[in-house]
């Protein structure tokens, strides 16, 4: 799992390699990107399912027509920010 923002958006997303997906990003994108967090989960399906849980719970702030990114909004921040606080300090 991996949050990456691009202007006024963030993709909330899956795969094996997240830094690798973020090099497929930046082919094009004239905003310059970052991993905003990573959350280590164990298998596939794990991650599946965990990226499909926060795909809800944003869905509110999706953007039309896109399946992964959501709005670049103080309630997808903050939550970003609460879990990488909590896997900082257990």
């Amino acid at each position: 799992m991996y949050f990456i923002p691009s202007g006024s958006s963030i993709e909330i997303g899956e795969a094996a390699d997240p830094y690798e997906r973020m090099r497929d990003f930046h082919t094009g994108n004239r905003h310059g990107l970052e991993l905003l967090h990573v959350i280590a989960e164990g298998g596939r399906y794990a991650r599946q399912r965990l990226e499909g849980q926060l795909h809800r719970r944003f869905d509110h702030l999706r953007l039309p027509d896109h399946r992964e990114w959501f709005q670049n909004h103080p309630e997808l921040t903050e939550f970003i920010g609460f879990i990488r606080s909590e896997e900082c300090h257990p």
